[in-house]
């Protein structure tokens, strides 16, 4: 269990759903072996065309802003109210709202006072914005830069370019840090402590988490391309 989603039910929740999680009841002294208690297909999948792609993928990127609510599986309420570090009973799907908001609009706020920046020469930028220069592999510096340097550019809240490649940067880094935390949990299956690694539930959950991080790879391609042309 990891001390940072313990603290944080929901975002747990979330990254349960994001990379499919296996439930194992403990074995007792007379029958030790581990029994599968419940499992949970990642809601990603290697279709990132699939309407579950789209759903937890709109949830990120549009936050409060997505027209649909977030589909998911969520630790029982029991659990919940028990033992924050629990989660062994899940309920069915349920339509969750989205109380967030999203990568799209952290991204276009933190873009326009960069912009302003660059065309005023005034101000030094933030470590939020070097970070989020730093964080994408498109390149937000060159294209701005470029956008703002003919004479005739005015530059005004309704002629921003930074909004133009706002929404590829969002879904790069929406796309990177999903493929982060896949990568992440990969590992730690593939190379579990309690010796369960080679349990065939488990097996099945690490060849789960390869097809995932393929349907992420080839999302963030098409995005990266987009930034190119």
């Amino acid at each position: 269990q990891d001390p940072y989603f313990q603290k944080d039910v929901d975002l747990a929740e979330m990254r349960m759903n994001i990379t499919g999680t296996v439930i194992l009841d403990k074995g007792t002294g007379s029958d030790p072996e581990p029994k599968v208690k419940a499992k949970v297909a990642s809601i990603i999948g290697n279709d990132y065309t699939s309407e579950q792609f789209k759903n937890i993928f709109n949830a990120l990127y549009l936050g409060r802003k997505s027209a649909e609510s977030l589909t998911m599986y969520k630790c029982s309420a029991g659990d919940r109210s028990a033992n924050i570090k629990s989660c062994t009973n899940l309920t069915n799907p349920q339509n969750v709202p989205i109380q967030w908001d999203g990568m799209k609009t952290k991204v276009d706020n933190i873009l326009a006072s960069i912009t302003d920046k660059i065309v005023t020469g005034q101000g030094r930028f933030t470590p939020t914005e070097v970070g989020l220069i730093e964080s994408t592999n498109l390149p937000i510096y060159r294209f701005i830069s470029a956008a703002t340097a003919s004479d005739m550019f005015v530059y005004s809240s309704t002629n921003n370019p930074a909004q133009q490649f706002g929404a590829l940067i969002a879904q790069d880094i929406v796309l990177k840090n999903l493929q982060n935390l896949v990568e992440k949990v990969q590992f730690r299956v593939e190379n579990d402590t309690n010796n369960l690694s080679d349990d065939k539930t488990v097996k099945e959950c690490a060849a789960q988490l390869k097809d995932v991080r393929v349907g992420l790879s080839q999302q963030q391609y098409k995005v990266e391309r987009e930034g190119e042309l």
